[in-house]
């Protein structure tokens, strides 16, 4: 991740590229599948986050106003089942806990918001007027899925999905 910043004249500044100070994004997974001893039938039992990642960013530089913490978080728990009806048509059903958890801190300036170049004063100048905005938020949801797999020949396969994730809409401070 590398940041550039330009004044309004076009110049960068700081002459540099700017990056976080930590940044990490993973995808962690964890599944079991079994036949249970049947030739058909499969089931399955998944946990996994999908989309987890984040940046720590310096709160001395001009990237304060953009982000300096952010983290995300989209994790699931599925448990599946799949039924092979023929050697043509199978179909799948998922159910899924999913849990998302939202963090993010940037700086607000009232001087910055009417002037961008205002961004590149030093801190000493422009810390007196900061705000710290934070945002901080975490729900549990649940869904599913249904997919259809179609095998006309041996070389041609399709395959559909529908998915629903079911939320209502909630404010955490």
């Amino acid at each position: 991740l590398g940041l550039k910043f330009y004044d309004s004249k076009g110049l960068l500044r700081p002459d540099k590229e700017l990056g976080p100070e930590l940044s990490i994004g993973f995808i962690p997974f964890f599944g079991v599948t079994s036949d249970l001893g049947t030739k058909n039938l499969r089931v399955g039992f998944a946990l996994y986050a999908p989309n987890a990642y984040g940046a720590w960013m310096s709160d001395q530089l001009p990237t304060r106003y953009h982000a300096i913490k952010a983290l995300f978080l989209a994790s699931r728990a599925s448990g599946s089942i799949a039924y092979r009806f023929s050697d043509k048509l199978s179909v799948g059903l998922s159910v899924n806990l999913i849990y998302v958890y939202l963090m993010a801190q940037r700086m607000m300036n009232p001087n910055v918001l009417s002037d961008p170049d205002r961004r590149f004063d030093s801190p000493a100048d422009s810390k007196p007027f900061d705000a710290l905005l934070e945002l901080n938020g975490q729900d549990w949801t649940w869904g599913w899925d249904l997919g259809i797999l179609f095998e006309p020949t041996k070389t041609f396969k399709l395959g559909v999905d529908f998915d629903t994730i079911y939320y209502e809409s909630q404010t955490y401070l």
